[in-house]
């Protein structure tokens, strides 16, 4: 199927006989017994021992028992077999290689991620709690008590432990956040709303990337 290109949601399956060129976007599941050279981009990735991919490939998890060369981004687990055949950039969450596979490639962790909606809404001189529909971090290979939050720039206002509300602190956990412990604190003066920068750091070193703001309105 030289030249082809495929959006879809379902799964794809490239047969034994079968030689795809072009690319299979935002499908579910891609399943290879053939041959793909291009770009895939699945939520599950299936490489049987006769399949071969090449070129570049994303992930949100992956099972390789045939042969894979390029770029390779998995999020979750990628799973090498005993047959597989792994060669070139790999990204991953998580790891496992079975005894006899092959991996000859230059090996990323796939760094943190920030997500929620970055805006909170608290009183003027009050303070409320920083949720994780307001604030979180994600990342398949590190517990939440490894994942560090960085605060800087704040302004109108401080972050602070619910136990110590006056204390401003520049640094908190994924764990502390998901128990409810961090909040952010108005100041009683302020004239216009809050903010404060923040990036995510896992226990490898690597960060959530440029800072995301999280924006405070403050109400009478």
């Amino acid at each position: 199927m030289p030249g082809s290109n495929s959006n879809s949601r379902g799964h794809a399956i490239i047969s034994s006989d079968a030689i795809f060129e072009g690319k299979i976007l935002k499908a579910e599941t891609v399943e290879v017994h053939g041959e793909v050279l291009g770009e895939i981009e699945t939520n599950h990735l299936v490489v049987n021992h006769d399949g071969r991919v090449f070129r570049s490939t994303r992930a949100t998890s992956a099972s390789v028992s045939g042969q894979a060369e390029g770029e390779l981004v998995v999020k979750e687990l990628c799973a090498i077999t005993e047959t597989g055949n792994v060669v070139g950039d790999v990204r991953y969450g998580r790891l496992s290689l079975a005894q006899g596979a092959n991996l000859e490639a230059h090996l990323r962790n796939i760094p943190p991620e920030l997500g929620g909606d970055f805006e909170l809404v608290v009183q003027r001189g009050q303070a409320v709690a920083i949720t994780t529909a307001d604030l979180t971090a994600f990342d398949p290979d590190d517990a939440a008590v490894d994942l560090t939050f960085t605060v800087s720039n704040t302004t109108a206002g401080h972050v602070a432990r619910k136990s110590e509300i006056r204390s401003a602190i520049s640094t908190f956990t994924q764990s502390e956040l998901e128990a409810g412990l961090i909040c952010f604190k108005s100041d009683e003066t302020a004239a216009l709303d809050g903010r404060f920068d923040v990036v995510v750091t896992d226990a490898s070193g690597a960060t959530s990337g440029p800072a995301r703001t999280v924006r405070a309105k403050i109400t009478a």
